[in-house]
């Protein structure tokens, strides 16, 4: 969202890009039609995202369902997915699928990689 955007601002190796689209109140996202074209178009080394919650089984959701969709459309182009979350959201659901495991290439969270309440994902992604 424009607020992230704003924030990478001239930070070395990152180029931060916009999508286009409408602005969702709830989430400070670009989403729809247009979000979702535009995302479908890039080619990115690395998306680096995070999501509403996190669960072993589905993977990475999201609240709104617009979203999750123009993260799928960024990822389709990606050649790897870094999925950034604090631990409060490991463990739950949301309502709408976003990344599933075959996507994540990275899951990092400010727990120590160790800790055991990481290891249900140790065997679907990358722990830093």
């Amino acid at each position: 969202g424009p607020e992230t955007f704003q924030a990478l601002q001239g930070r070395p190796g990152v180029t931060p890009l916009l999508t286009g689209g409408q602005l969702d109140a709830r989430t400070g996202s670009l989403v729809g039609p247009l979000a979702a074209w535009g995302a479908r178009q890039l080619a990115v080394a690395r998306f680096i995202t995070s999501c509403g919650a996190v669960d072993p089984s589905v993977g990475a959701t999201e609240v709104v369902l617009e979203e999750a969709d123009v993260k799928r459309s960024i990822v389709a182009g990606a050649a790897e997915v870094v999925l950034a979350v604090d631990s409060t959201k490991l463990g739950r659901r949301a309502t709408a699928v976003c990344l599933d495991w075959d996507a994540i290439d990275v899951l990092v969270t400010e727990l120590d990689p160790s800790d055991p309440r990481l290891a249900p994902y140790r065997r679907l992604a990358t722990i830093l």
